[in-house]
């Protein structure tokens, strides 16, 4: 069903909290893209059932969408491990402009996805059901971007082979990386020839802690 007044005016402030303005337009799709999880949620196993209408509305989508400022003029973007498009479908919706790739080895999450890409008209977002260490993009991708549960060492050795020389590797998490001994080693990326640009911390609803690691290869 369509989102409600009050559930597209909330949509519109998440986003804008985290640095994102969406259109009408956008936020259809959206609204579009979440009718389509719940319908396919059980048949691909996308999301718990515990996970309400409400909680991917103002949790998962807010925080895919807190990745665009970061991707700033990037147009060759890869989601590595997409599942069931977090965040590379709100990234596709947001930013027609760009060429995303959702690299999910799952065939039934990557038919979900390429449902999502052909209902909603994404003609620049295409899937590659492959495994992230199999997959080679036809061009380097300039962002590689995941909110898969990889440490940020797998997350970057599963990436490097398909960024351009200036590619960044933007990780997705929460705030529980900080006192992990594996996460923490994120400083240390010398051996892979990356080193840390900058993290981004925000909250979504609720108060929910996120952190974006944003890697990037030495110059």
């Amino acid at each position: 069903m369509p989102l409600s007044d009050e559930e597209s005016e909330q949509l519109r402030r998440d986003a804008a909290d985290v640095g994102v303005d969406l259109t009408e337009r956008q936020i259809e799709a959206i609204g579009l893209y979440v009718d389509l999880l719940l319908r396919w949620r059980d048949h691909a196993r996308l999301v718990s059932r515990r996970q309400t209408r409400a909680d991917i509305l103002r949790r998962h989508i807010p925080d895919s969408l807190a990745v665009i400022p970061v991707l700033r003029d990037r147009t060759r973007i890869g989601d590595i491990g997409a599942g069931a498009g977090f965040p590379g479908i709100p990234i596709a919706i947001v930013r027609s402009d760009a060429q995303v790739t959702l690299i999910e080895p799952n065939q039934r999450k990557a038919n979900f996805l390429r449902e999502v890409i052909r209902k909603l008209g994404i003609s620049r977002a295409q899937v590659s059901e492959a495994r992230a260490e199999d997959f080679v993009p036809a061009q380097p991708f300039e962002a590689a971007v995941s909110r898969a549960v990889w440490s940020v060492r797998e997350l970057v050795a599963k990436a490097t082979p398909q960024l351009a020389a200036t590619g960044i590797v933007v990780a997705m998490k929460g705030p529980s990386f900080k006192s992990d001994k594996s996460e923490n080693s994120a400083t240390d990326l010398v051996e892979f020839g990356f080193n840390v640009r900058n993290t981004v911390h925000y909250q979504l609803a609720g108060g929910r802690e996120r952190v974006l690691l944003v890697l990037e290869r030495f110059t």
